[in-house]
């Protein structure tokens, strides 16, 4: 990674857990991701909607029982009268409280990493990015395999015109979860993307975002028109899992994507597959360290981290020498630690700071998958329509 601000800034940046206690699927990762490089330090939060929990939670973690809250509504209050206030807030509770829960902070200047997916309704989304508009503040959506290397990678290869004219897009993340959510077995069970509060079409936030991001983030393609089909297979559950999607963009470009939870033999199943007038970009994220270049009539070429052949922003998400694996946890933290340079350098008064940031899902990315939700469930209602964007 590059040279840090940290020594000029003088201390870690003040974080604070809306959510990712003991019983959250993600929050480990994200303690992880956020201690590697030493640019932060958890000192507050409310942990779980579980009051006990939180509080075990917040004590593992050892914070301070002073900044052990019951609610985030009292965490934002309490923490703005302080002089050691939180720097950043993370908000890591189920989607349909996460707009609230940034607005709350928002109003008392705190910056925010947030959970994907943005919200489940585009209506308090483009609310909440009308006060963003207004304020100073920060904002990070975790779509966080736009922070691999090699993403970064694909990304610069095709800004270079490597492939040509983008042709066809195949995405997917395909995840094989037991049938049966009431499975006593099933850890996942009382996952926010099982419940119809969520919306039916949950599984286009929870798993769709992800090959929607990537696709968005790596080929700036816009797309136009969707036509989709969505079902239901698994008898017990309420919600959509499993869909199908095709794709019109701009520049006259198609493409497919698939998201699923009942593709049973697949542990995650994300990959992205980008084909050109020249070639084609492939990469499989339960294999992160090899993004395949496949030309006609050419040797197959297969980039690999941290090699200096590797264009700059791709040398500087790479944290290992080559030869060893890159992974997820290394991605999330790319983003934590490039979203820390950018506060340190906003606090330090430096120009440039919103420089910083440019790598990063911002609350447009999150925007946009949240209007391709809607047009796909509209078009999904209307047997596979093909439905404007």
């Amino acid at each position: 990674m590059q040279k840090s601000l940290l020594k000029n800034f003088g201390r870690r940046i003040r974080v604070g857990f809306v959510g990712g206690g003991t019983d959250s699927v993600i929050g480990n990762t994200h303690l992880a991701a956020m201690r590697m490089d030493g640019k932060y330090e958890l000192v507050a939060g409310v942990m779980s909607i579980n009051k006990k929990i939180s509080k075990l939670s917040a004590i593992k973690q050892l914070i301070h029982k002073d900044r052990i809250y019951e609610n985030y509504i009292e965490m934002a209050y309490k923490e703005s009268f302080r002089k050691d206030k939180i720097d950043v807030v993370v908000i890591l509770t189920p989607p349909d409280s996460h707009i609230k829960i940034a607005i709350e902070f928002l109003k008392n200047n705190i910056d925010i990493i947030c959970e994907k997916p943005l919200s489940t309704n585009l209506k308090d989304a483009l609310k909440l990015k009308k006060l963003l508009n207004k304020s100073n503040n920060f904002f990070i959506l975790n779509h966080c395999y736009t922070a691999y290397p090699l993403v970064r990678e694909a990304r610069e290869l095709i800004k270079k015109n490597t492939i040509g004219k983008i042709l066809l897009v195949e995405s997917e993340l395909c995840a094989g979860i037991p049938d049966d959510p009431k499975d006593k077995n099933n850890k996942s069970k009382q996952h926010f993307r099982f419940k119809k509060s969520m919306g039916k079409g949950i599984i286009l936030g929870e798993v769709g975002s992800h090959p929607l991001s990537l696709v968005s983030y790596i080929t700036g393609l816009k797309i136009k028109k969707i036509s989709s089909y969505l079902e239901t297979i698994s008898k017990n559950r309420k919600v959509f899992d499993n869909g199908y999607m095709n794709i019109k963009y701009n520049k006259q470009a198609i493409g497919r994507m698939w998201v699923s939870y009942i593709a049973q033999g697949n542990d995650h199943g994300l990959s992205f597959k980008i084909h050109g007038e020249k070639g084609a970009l492939l990469w499989f994220q339960e294999e992160p360290n090899k993004l395949i270049l496949k030309k006609n009539n050419s040797p197959i070429k297969i980039f690999k981290p941290a090699h200096n052949s590797l264009h700059e922003i791709s040398q500087l998400s790479s944290r290992l020498r080559p030869g060893h694996p890159e992974g997820l946890i290394s991605a999330f933290a790319n983003l934590y630690s490039e979203f820390a340079e950018a506060i340190f350098a906003k606090k330090l008064n430096k120009d440039n700071y919103r420089n910083y940031l440019k790598n990063l899902p911002s609350i447009n990315e999150g925007i946009e998958v949240l209007k391709a939700i809607k047009v796909s469930l509209k078009s999904n209602e209307n047997n596979g329509k093909w439905t404007s964007f």
